[in-house]
């Protein structure tokens, strides 16, 4: 994991499914919360109740998973709740219904793409035809956050059928709180959040005018992870419920992050479980009756964000097993590139050599940075003949010497974080991972197109 937080937890033995529990051991989702938390109480979280969202009320996440085999759906997605309009190809099995209410979600972990589609607004057109008002994709084995910073992933964090039956939460939950707790953290912005909301970039509709709805009159800022810190005593009568004992190891191990509202006042947490929940199910019932004892000791993280992901430190209990379809260089959570302050050094190639790059990628240097390709689909392979060093490069635009497209060209040395743009071989997308002078690899993305999925590239763990 990149930043200051560490990976060194063992991993549980075995395989994850992603259709189950989607990304990466170490995504903000999965990976458990850290010994650098740090807490801070609020009134309105630790006198809050709980109710779990199922098909009783008919907002709860309806998720499914596709095969090859399964029709191929062309999805537009309007963009009409937010984001960047545009069509998603997708494996959904036949007789797929998003949920009942209002927000119509649909979220489909895409098998033969390795790729999990999250939908709000989600109407049937015709028999391979839909559109939708708000949509996401993401490689299901990827970090989770490199579209809109997960904006508009609506099952992620749900509370799923195949937890219950394992008898253990181990991911973060999706929760939504009434816009009379949530704050919203700019009064003229709802892109500006509390520094400690990454990797959410965008507070929902209700938060400044209540877009038809009530604004946010709260004290939680939209977006932060919660939790209950590592060695809070739990009570007696949680521990001995297996429902709410349930609950209160998933906030104590991997926390839950806001990522919607529900308009309207009260005080209550509201999960989402997937449509294969029973509501009558006695643990359902149970976290709902001892919901208060269990929030009563949840606080806010404050520290959460790329440098210190879930609190930092190293996890606390050991991480989520491999999804089954992750590669051995599966990209973790983005954060912030270092600026470069030396040539490209020993250590550059080490730390790219110690990776197994997958077929297709190439590695390849410049003054001050060195790369890794991951050529897209569909056209010229990443990589021509870079002179400097022999070794296969691509070539691109620095906009601190202007533009280059020449076959040899070196490319300079950026002079900040991000007046660089990404190498594009000529006909192909290529995403990019970016290593400073002193080998240390940052996991920065940049995307030479907007629509295109980031590859997978080697990472310095």
């Amino acid at each position: 994991m990149s930043g200051s937080s560490s990976s060194t937890g063992s991993a549980t033995a075995g395989t994850r499914d992603p259709s189950q529990t989607p990304f990466a051991s170490d995504s903000v989702f999965n990976l458990p919360l850290g010994s650098g938390a740090q807490w801070q109480a609020n009134a309105q979280l630790s006198g809050a109740t709980v109710f779990v969202n199922t098909t009783a009320s008919g907002y709860n996440e309806n998720i499914y998973y596709g095969t090859a085999s399964d029709p191929l759906v062309t999805v537009t997605n309007t963009a009409a709740a937010g984001g960047t309009p545009g069509t998603f190809e997708v494996h959904i099995p036949a007789g797929a219904v998003p949920a009942s209410g209002g927000d119509q979600t649909l979220t489909v972990d895409d098998t033969a793409s390795d790729t999990w589609f999250s939908f709000g607004g989600f109407n049937w057109t015709g028999p391979t035809t839909a559109t939708v008002s708000q949509a996401s994709s993401e490689p299901d084995n990827g970090s989770g956050i490199t579209q809109d910073g997960c904006d508009f992933d609506e099952g992620v964090g749900t509370l799923r059928q195949s937890d219950l039956n394992a008898g253990s939460i181990d991911h973060m939950l999706r929760i939504e709180i009434p816009t009379s707790m949530a704050e919203s953290y700019s009064s003229t912005s709802t892109t500006t959040l509390a520094p400690y909301a990454w990797p959410q970039t965008e507070e929902d509709g209700f938060a400044i005018n209540g877009d038809g709805g009530t604004p946010y009159s709260g004290t939680i800022p939209y977006g932060v992870t919660v939790g209950i810190p590592a060695g809070t005593p739990e009570p007696a009568d949680v521990a001995a419920n297996p429902g709410a004992n349930m609950l209160w190891q998933a906030l104590q191990d991997h926390g839950a992050m806001v990522r919607d509202t529900t308009s309207g006042s009260g005080n209550t947490i509201v999960l989402q479980a997937d449509q294969n929940v029973n509501p009558n199910d006695p643990l359902i019932q149970c976290m709902d009756q001892f919901g208060s004892d269990i929030m009563a000791a949840t606080e806010i993280l404050t520290n959460q964000g790329p440098n210190s992901v879930n609190g930092g430190g190293t996890p606390i209990v050991p991480l989520d097993p491999p999804v089954s379809d992750a590669s051995a260089t599966s990209a973790t959570a983005p954060t912030p590139a270092a600026k470069p302050t030396s040539s490209t050094t020993s250590s550059d190639t080490a730390a790219i050599t110690s990776d197994t790059l997958p077929s297709g990628q190439s590695t390849g240097s410049s003054s001050g940075m060195t790369f890794v390709a991951s050529p897209g689909t569909g056209g010229t392979s990443a990589g021509t003949t870079n002179t400097t060093n022999g070794t296969s490069c691509s070539v691109g635009t620095d906009t601190s010497s202007g533009t280059d497209t020449s076959s040899n060209a070196s490319l300079g040395t950026a002079t900040s974080t991000n007046d660089f743009t990404p190498p594009t071989p000529s006909g192909s997308s290529a995403s990019w991972h970016h290593y400073d002078g002193s080998g240390q690899g940052h996991g920065a993305w940049w995307t030479s197109h907007q629509d295109q999925t980031p590859a997978i590239a080697a990472h310095q763990s």
